[in-house]
């Protein structure tokens, strides 16, 4: 049975009309240049616990007792995503993620907790130093530069593909993508804002898309909708093949 639920009431774009097909086994970046798919045995991977392992501080600064501190857009998202992560688990729990647009890696190591492995996508080369930076401890992570057109994976490679904040910046038809890369059982989870509860900047140069929206876009690729929920300024929809 699909749930759907609220909680909490404190408050780049690529372009493309479409993805292209990829070839089994190569990709095609922007201007045509093919590459090959990132390598289950990657030498460039970045250990934690479980899924309900001590958060890692790595990456926080102290904070001075009595000092007022509002959460970051990203402290915010992964506040979200530890709060789901009993029911996430189910699909995560040792599997294969590709978490695409991960940025720094400070969502996408609550995902490392449980997975397998993390393909962590993401277009910003320097994003990507920096997560090698903040996680270089977790060999569970594998960065890889991504971007917009063809996903640097094989057909029906990944188990979970996850995406947080990020799916407001692909192209049109991006589902099918998406979809290209999962396998027959897999499972699209995508967190991002609410679309009226985004920085105005962010809705004045970017397609954002409201919760219906999202949904419709991935029943037309064929996608069920397993769970819906809100918190704050983001809701998440779980997706399966």
């Amino acid at each position: 049975m699909n749930e759907i639920t609220t909680e909490g009431q404190s408050e780049s774009h690529a372009s493309g009309d479409c993805v292209r097909p990829c070839a089994d086994g190569a990709v095609v970046a922007e201007g045509g240049t093919k590459r090959h798919e990132i390598e289950a045995g990657s030498p460039h991977a970045l250990a934690v616990g479980g899924c309900h392992g001590k958060d890692d501080h790595s990456n926080s600064s102290p904070r001075k007792p009595g000092n007022f501190h509002r959460s970051s857009p990203a402290e915010e998202r992964a506040e979200f995503l530890k709060k789901e992560m009993p029911y996430l688990e189910r699909y995560v729990a040792g599997r294969i993620v590709a978490d695409i647009g991960s940025g720094n890696g400070k969502v996408t190591r609550i995902i490392a907790e449980c997975a397998r492995r993390v393909y962590a996508l993401d277009i910003d080369p320097q994003k990507l130093e920096e997560l090698k930076e903040l996680h270089s401890g977790n060999k569970k992570m594998f960065p890889k530069l991504s971007g917009a057109g063809c996903l640097p994976m094989r057909n029906k490679s990944v188990d979970v593909v996850f995406s947080s904040a990020s799916f407001h910046h692909f192209p049109k038809g991006y589902s099918a993508e998406i979809s290209r890369i999962l396998k027959d059982d897999g499972v699209a989870i995508i967190l991002d804002w609410k679309k009226e509860r985004a920085p105005l900047s962010m809705q004045l140069n970017h397609r954002l898309f409201s919760d219906e929206e999202l949904m419709e876009i991935f029943k037309g690729a064929g996608f069920t909708v397993l769970k819906k929920k809100k918190y704050k300024r983001y809701y998440m929809v779980v997706f399966s093949k």
